[in-house]
């Protein structure tokens, strides 16, 4: 995968620079997603999902990204765009990359790639309950969050994922347009858990490729770099706590 290509997976930004422009989204932390992210059907859809066991319920180093390739959102009983991406770990680079169609049955969305080799099922009521098929074969259980930005932490010794994530949710309306702040919430959480370990509201800055969150109350902020986006940092109450790499 291109850095063109990587750049443009982040929904949301348009970046007012020789970089690339993005397109927006309307995203939500991983819980239930929300009803009228079906219904109003006006913007594209992206998840971003990593890989867990069952049985353990420990996160594992798979991630996979799931973008609508169209701007008409997820219309129950009409098929859309999607293209779906799988990286191993902090990698750039996907593993494997496939285009196809997806469809929506209530709150059921089933994908089959072109060539008939990839299929990725999830519901929206229940986005730690998707799979992923690979050449007809069982590929992996996923848990999905919806957002701009989901971000994994990890170990920058061993380039290992590890089991925190920060979702960052645009909640202004628009594009995020450089040097112009927009609102946006910040949600951390543990594992497989839907309940947030913490979470502020605040604006985000957007500074040639520089992406800055700072809440509101000054205790919370993020940065990434939208050409390097292993290259995140969070912080809390003014201390640094960890570094994450971004989808």
């Amino acid at each position: 995968m291109s850095p063109l290509r990587i750049l443009s997976s982040v929904s949301g930004i348009v970046l007012m620079t020789t970089i690339v422009g993005c397109a927006s989204a309307e995203p939500s932390a991983p819980a239930p997603a929300q009803e009228s992210n079906v219904a109003a059907a006006k913007e594209p859809t992206r998840f971003v999902c990593r890989e867990y066991d069952r049985a353990t319920q420990q996160l594992l180093q798979r991630t996979v990204v799931f973008a609508q390739a169209g701007a008409d959102g997820l219309v129950d009983g009409k098929k859309a765009a999607f293209t779906l991406d799988v990286y191993e770990g902090t990698e750039a680079v996907a593993a494997t990359e496939v285009e196809g169609t997806a469809e929506t049955d209530d709150v059921q969305v089933s994908f089959k790639s072109k060539d008939g080799k990839v299929g990725f099922t999830m519901f929206l009521d229940e986005l730690n309950e998707s799979t992923l098929r690979l050449d007809g074969g069982a590929g992996g259980e996923f848990a999905c969050a919806e957002g701009h930005l989901v971000c994994s932490a990890y170990d920058r010794a061993t380039q290992k994922l590890k089991t925190q994530t920060v979702v960052l949710t645009k909640k202004s309306p628009g594009k995020v347009l450089e040097g112009k702040p927009a609102a946006f919430e910040l949600a951390l959480f543990e594992g497989l858990s839907p309940l947030e370990e913490r979470s502020a509201e605040g604006t985000v800055e957007l500074d040639d490729v520089q992406l800055t969150f700072s809440a509101a109350d000054g205790k919370v902020g993020f940065t990434t770099f939208l050409d390097e986006l292993s290259e995140s940092t969070l912080t809390l109450d003014k201390k640094e706590a960890g570094d994450f790499s971004c989808r």
